[in-house]
């Protein structure tokens, strides 16, 4: 069953529909969350919905709010979890949104905040949705901008309401340059693909944000809206915007596993040949990534916020972390924190409690699947991981997790502090 909007035709320009009158309250809890200190978070991509000991087990931990994405999670259409139909989308799917809301009533019986993220957008799916390779129809045919709209402007209306959503966060780590050809380079080359490439087309990510704001502002003008920059979200993903968007109540978010090669599963495959921190060879250059490596990374998207007239308090860190084989993983968590702690910047490890995928799990420590660590055999936990079934795994403070626990426990004191 689907609800909300009704079809349009896919040559019909996208009117936001006329909002039933909302009283704007500018002391709203969701107004104020992001701007009364760090807020810190985790990502939960889970292929389940999450149930209440998920949001029970972070806030135990001190821990505050939960990017949420619900796009692995299977629907009762048969396709795409909300969507539906990912070509010719027409309206929520009414059994899926009931789901979703019962998983925000869990968060909000824990106390966490959500951020609610998806990783597909009509004409836009997941690559691991779509074989493996990327779908961007999105950023080849604006049609697709008016249904990506349409689904904000109904997703606004059925959360409008809720105090537990503090954001939303429009798509998962775009990327329109990749099938364009283009790799992120220095500012001014991503600039320079930006005017000659990007500017006025179906790839113009700053135009498609101000798109889906105005429709998410037709019918919900207090919820922040989350903006991850382009090349995936990395942390130069804002090098060719021009300026902040037009909306004073967006969020500017960045993720930080650089250097890839080194944090990603690839280096553990490899052998964990990189090791951090230290000299590496990537991709045939010699490259040293260390504290001061990684503050300077995580400077640039507080630079480009500081010149655009963007406070750092919109500022968010909303995916950081390496694979947790790494001997190194907790220094380089360590590292990455203590830079953005500086800034006082929102963050959210990436993961917390993944059913189906360790590997950023940072609770279940360095070690591959065992007994003695884990409380089952490597071949009990694949096939737990197989039927999404790795809550059953036993959990414990590791090292690399403490770097995280720390955070949350000395957050949670300070603000009971009179």
């Amino acid at each position: 069953m689907m609800v909300a909007c009704a079809p349009h035709s896919e040559s019909e320009p996208f009117a936001a529909p006329e909002p039933e009158p909302l009283q704007i309250v500018e002391d709203h809890e969701r107004v104020d969350y992001w701007s009364t200190g760090q807020r810190l978070g985790a990502n939960t991509f889970n292929e389940t919905p999450p149930d209440q000991a998920h949001f029970d087990s972070w806030a135990d931990y001190g821990g505050e709010w939960i990017r949420l994405s619900w796009s692995k999670w299977d629907s009762a259409s048969g396709k795409q979890f909300l969507i539906g139909d990912a070509s010719n989308y027409s309206g929520l799917v009414q059994e899926d949104l009931d789901v979703l809301r019962d998983v925000v009533t869990l968060a909000e019986n824990a106390d966490v905040k959500l951020v609610l993220v998806p990783l597909s957008l009509p004409g836009l799916l997941w690559s691991q949705h779509n074989d493996g390779e990327l779908d961007d129809r999105l950023y080849q045919d604006k049609a697709y901008w008016d249904q990506a709209a349409r689904f904000w402007t109904d997703m606004a209306t059925a959360f409008r309401d809720s105090d537990t959503v503090v954001a939303y966060n429009i798509i998962n780590e775009p990327a329109p340059e990749r099938s364009a050809g283009h790799e992120s380079g220095t500012r001014q080359e991503n600039r320079d693909w930006y005017d000659t490439q990007a500017r006025g087309t179906a790839r113009d990510l700053p135009a498609f944000y101000e798109h889906i704001i105005k429709a998410i502002r037709s019918v919900d003008p207090n919820t922040p809206i989350m903006v991850d920059g382009g090349f995936f979200g990395t942390t130069n993903g804002f090098d060719y915007f021009d300026s902040a968007l037009s909306d004073e109540g967006v969020l500017y978010a960045h993720h930080m596993a650089k250097p890839w090669a080194a944090t990603s599963v690839r280096n553990v495959r490899n052998g964990m040949t990189l090791s951090y921190p230290g000299e590496m060879e990537i991709w045939g250059r010699k490259q040293v990534w260390d504290a001061a490596r990684l503050e300077r990374e995580l400077q640039v998207p507080v630079d480009w916020a500081r010149e655009s007239g963007v406070d750092p308090s919109r500022v968010v860190m909303s995916e950081f972390g390496c694979h947790r084989y790494l001997s190194w993983c907790g220094q380089y968590m360590e590292d990455v924190l203590s830079a953005a702690d500086t800034d006082g910047l929102h963050w959210a490890v990436y993961a917390f409690r993944s059913d189906n995928w360790g590997g950023r799990d940072f609770e279940l420590g360095t070690n591959p699947p065992n007994p003695r660590d884990h409380g089952v055999s490597s071949q009990e936990f694949w096939e737990l991981s197989e039927v999404n079934q790795l809550s059953k795994v036993k959990r414990v403070e590791t090292p690399a997790f403490r770097v995280i626990s720390k955070r949350l426990a000395a957050k949670r004191d300070a603000d009971a502090s009179p």
